[in-house]
């Protein structure tokens, strides 16, 4: 079993958050701004030195990926990330643990020489906070996909059951997790406005995606689906 550094996890996260850094603690690290370009700026360096290869696409936002050179649409890559934008007096790991952890685990991949299934990828949204649009980045990447195409799979899982509040029970050989049911809603005219969700299972391919209600295609669509905890029992 290959494990991560964790040294260089935290050395990494450290590093992280000297952009922007406030005195009394915490981090104001505003999207496009000079601190974010900054950050940005080194994260791509952390990308490269760790055998990955980086770019940026159009909406600003930073990936690092193995395997790139086959992704299709037969192989789609599997992205991981979050975001190194914050709010103002933000704290050091919302977002920038995401990201740093995903890209710890791709770097761990890449230096056990390590065959995934398929290609891999750590993505930094950008203005994920929202200082120009809120979800920025992770909006335009996702553009135009239909929720209904949604699915995700659950590796070592051997049940998926709907529970009567709509929850999603995953059984699994220790025991289960459970998935609140999911909440969508769109923002528009400055108001958060709801749209009917629920899971959409399928126990065949121990798959779940969501069946989202009447909303407005023009408009962003947040499904905001939790793990809220888990009775996996620890075996020895």
């Amino acid at each position: 079993m290959i494990a991560i550094d964790a040294a260089r996890l935290t050395r990494r996260l450290s590093e992280l958050a000297r952009f922007g850094a406030l005195p009394g603690g915490g981090v104001t690290r505003s999207c496009w701004g000079p601190a974010y370009e900054e950050a940005r700026k080194w994260l791509l360096g952390e990308i490269r030195a760790a055998g990955l290869t980086g770019w940026v696409d159009g909406a600003g936002n930073v990936f690092g990926g193995t395997g790139i050179d086959s992704f299709s649409a037969d192989r789609p890559a599997i992205v991981t990330g979050s975001h190194i934008d914050t709010v103002p007096e933000g704290g050091t790991l919302d977002g920038a643990l995401g990201v740093i952890a995903g890209l710890e685990c791709l770097q761990t991949i890449v230096e056990n020489k390590a065959t995934p299934r398929r290609p891999l990828a750590v993505a930094a949204w950008s203005d994920e906070e929202g200082r120009y649009g809120s979800l920025f980045g992770s909006r335009a990447f996702c553009s135009g996909i239909d929720p209904a195409v949604i699915a995700m799979a659950l590796d070592g899982a051997t049940n998926l059951a709907a529970a009567d509040d709509g929850a999603l029970v995953v059984g699994m050989p220790g025991g289960s997790v459970t998935f609140t049911p999911p909440v969508a809603w769109q923002q528009i005219d400055g108001e958060r406005r709801p749209v009917a969700v629920t899971y959409a299972i399928d126990k065949g391919a121990m798959r779940y995606g969501f069946r989202v209600g009447a909303h407005d295609r023009s408009k962003p669509l947040v499904i905001d689906p939790a793990m809220t905890w888990n009775t996996i029992s620890k075996q020895h």
